[in-house]
């Protein structure tokens, strides 16, 4: 349910098949701002990490209203890990654009971040129809999903990176792995 006018979200309207959003300039704002900080940095707490990714998905929320869901699930003490900034925001991105189940239907997005043997796990799972040929052919031809696994590579080496795969019951789960470093 977006927010009354007087928030970020000014106003919508509704004209036949279109929708225009009136958001106040604080929100995009803020992600903008955010996301242009981040080279100036090569990690964050993975706390702030999702204060920024929450900041498009209002934006995403605001533009889809019902029709997405978003569930974000973080494990104890994951959200003290260090992880690259904006490293979600492109998983999260594909999972809206390309995980559309279809006419009639809402967008279930998932977001999980746990621990696994000094490992840090962030997924991203989506409901939509899965990817068409083999997930390792998809995982570096976009230009998000390029980018980020490049990034990882760059930091980490081969101790990160990024996988895809088909969900059994339809669906695409994006996983980042990277090494857990705590930020306290």
């Amino acid at each position: 349910r977006p927010p009354r006018a007087g928030g970020w979200l000014h106003e919508i309207k509704f004209d036949g098949y279109r929708t225009q959003l009136h958001l106040h300039a604080a929100k995009p704002k803020a992600f903008t701002r955010r996301g242009n900080d981040w080279s100036k940095r090569f990690t964050d707490p993975l706390a702030e990490e999702l204060e920024t990714l929450d900041l498009y998905l209002s934006i995403m929320r605001a533009r889809f209203a019902d029709r997405l869901q978003v569930d974000v699930s973080v494990e104890d003490g994951a959200q003290n890990a260090r992880v690259p900034p904006l490293v979600l925001q492109p998983l999260v991105e594909n999972a809206i654009l390309h995980g559309d189940p279809g006419p009639g239907a809402a967008a279930r997005i998932g977001i999980r971040a746990r621990r696994d043997n000094g490992r840090l796990l962030l997924e991203v799972e989506d409901n939509g129809p899965g990817l068409a040929g083999p997930p390792d052919e998809a995982a570096g031809r976009g230009i998000g999903l390029g980018t980020t696994a490049r990034r990882l590579e760059q930091l980490y080496g081969a101790r990160a990176g990024v996988t895809l795969e088909n969900l059994p019951g339809g669906g695409v789960r994006a996983v980042i792995t990277l090494p857990f470093e705590s930020s306290t």
